[in-house]
């Protein structure tokens, strides 16, 4: 007998531990291509059916909206931009806005059309938005948050506005607001809560709010003072904001890296278990690779072409499931051309937009 690279003998029974697999190369190949248009075609239904969705509540709500009926009207709009996000339903959305009383919202979404409409060549969109944008601006409400040095140094410290946190960048800067209620409050590690609810008018008021400095917990605890009366209730100004972008669907996401996984170790396997069989076979050769040795050479290539499919399919499937992961149904719009920056507290977010 005569012994291979491995020690087993060439003329013994095939144990060599992987070459059960290779019948099951073509079916693993198909299967995995099936999940992968599976996927795609799964993908490409759902955009048509946002878009087709998205494209219907434009239309009834510009109905509305040109009947008068704000009211019913911005929700509609709100919800298709989120579906199927396009610069028509956003000037459409800012012009609901501004006759509903929303003057941050209209004049952070009008600066956002302006830019687009700019990449888009659209002079009469960016017109418009330019006008619209240019006369609200004196009209805003603004908010600044006023913080005690002593505040402002706190490691870990948070400022909320209406639950949304307001970076450090934001602080003693007048940011437009919608007209209402708004709830600030402050936190920071081993610090008792800090809260306001103030209250702006929708044009041309400009509040103040101090934070002060936030006393100590423990120092707290060991005067045994009173707690601080329950925060106020927040008020809901999520009506007729935009809603939160849906996560991407976690099982085509788990069921494509995970085929993409299997596929790239099956295509390590049997790259391994060719070589072998390639070294073994070219080995036996001689002068002349003829009868068996040429068979098996043949085969080792064969086998290693199997594992180069292999190999591809995995990436594809790997890729395309971080491309579904980083994928957001409702990302945030392009920032457009450069230009000025429209900053904005809405209910949902410290929007800033317009062109960088």
């Amino acid at each position: 007998m005569r012994p291979s690279m491995d020690g087993i003998p060439d003329d013994a029974p095939r144990v060599r531990r992987l070459a059960f697999l290779r019948p099951l190369v073509p079916r693993v190949a198909l299967a995995i291509t099936l999940l992968l248009a599976q996927a795609t075609a799964a993908r490409a239904e759902d955009q048509r059916a946002r878009a087709a969705a998205a494209e219907a509540l434009f239309q009834q709500g510009r109905t509305l909206l040109m009947a008068g009926q704000v009211a019913q009207a911005c929700p509609k709009l709100e919800e298709s931009q989120r579906l199927d996000p396009a610069t028509g339903t956003l000037l459409a959305l800012a012009l609901c806005h501004e006759q509903q009383g929303k003057l941050a919202s209209a004049w952070a979404a009008f600066a956002e059309v302006e830019g687009r409409s700019r990449l888009d060549g659209r002079a009469d969109r960016q017109r418009t938005a330019r006008e619209h944008g240019a006369a609200l601006g004196p009209r805003l409400s603004t908010l600044t948050l006023q913080l005690d040095p002593q505040v402002a140094e706190l490691a870990g410290l948070v400022i909320l506005v209406d639950g949304v946190a307001i970076g450090r960048g934001a602080w003693s800067v007048a940011i437009p607001v919608d007209g209402g209620r708004h709830l600030v409050e402050a936190t920071a590690p081993a610090r008792t809560t800090w809260h306001t609810s103030v209250s702006v008018e929708p044009e041309r008021d400009h509040v103040r709010v101090e934070v002060p400095a936030l006393a100590s917990a423990a120092d707290l605890r060991a005067t045994s003072a009173p707690q601080d009366p329950a925060p106020a209730p927040l008020v809901d100004g999520s009506a007729g904001e935009r809603p939160r972008p849906a996560p991407a669907p976690t099982g085509a996401i788990i069921a494509l890296a995970s085929s993409g996984v299997l596929a790239l170790g099956l295509g390590t396997a049997l790259l391994i278990d060719a070589r072998r069989d390639y070294q073994a076979a070219r080995a036996d050769c001689g002068t002349a690779c003829v009868g068996d040795p040429y068979e098996r050479v043949q085969a080792a290539r064969r086998q290693g072409n199997w594992a180069t499919v292999s190999f591809i399919a995995g990436g594809l499937l790997l890729a395309s499931g971080a491309a579904l992961w980083l994928w957001t149904p409702a990302a945030a719009a392009p920032s457009a051309g450069k230009g000025g920056v429209a900053m904005v507290l809405r209910p949902d977010g410290l929007l800033v937009s317009g062109q960088f």
